[in-house]
């Protein structure tokens, strides 16, 4: 549920923020993508990116495209939860493509969700990903070796 007074007062704001995302309760998908496109219109301003976490499907990526959203978000926790290898090997296929497909929109993609040590080289290899945000795993790892060598270690492992 995305809260619509809030959103009518994002845009006076001004360019307090260089982007805005939306997303769900508790921080998930947008699984609408019709809300998430109506939410992007709502809220862009001159100089404001807005972004969305949304499921890796070619719907979901026209809409937030023609809503003129700059980010598309895609969860890792599909991938994280996969129980077999080939359930993670067709959901990192599924990532790639909706990668592709993102670029050739004009999306930038992040990805966001839990990736463990196994899914960072594989994250890192998939085209066109421009920011990784590792949660919760990186702070668990910031509060066992602090800031520098968790973000460090994650660095190492993307490569």
């Amino acid at each position: 549920k995305i809260e619509t007074d809030l959103l009518d007062r994002l845009p006076a704001l001004g360019d307090a923020h260089d982007r805005i995302v939306l997303t769900a309760e508790g921080h998930r998908s947008l699984h609408d993508p019709f809300t998430a496109a109506e939410a992007a219109r709502r809220v862009a301003v001159e100089g404001q990116e807005v972004g969305a976490p949304i499921e890796p499907e070619p719907a979901a990526l026209k809409e937030l495209s023609r809503a003129r959203a700059q980010w598309a978000y895609f969860s890792t926790e599909k991938l994280f939860d996969s129980a077999t290898s080939a359930q993670a090997e067709a959901e990192l296929a599924r990532l790639t493509s909706s990668a592709l497909a993102a670029a050739k929109l004009i999306l930038r993609v992040a990805l966001w969700g839990p990736t463990g040590r196994h899914l960072p080289p594989s994250l890192g290899r998939i085209p066109h990903v421009e920011e990784i945000y590792p949660v919760p795993d990186l702070w668990t790892w910031a509060l066992r070796l602090g800031w520098e060598r968790a973000v460090a270690e994650f660095s190492r492992l993307l490569r």
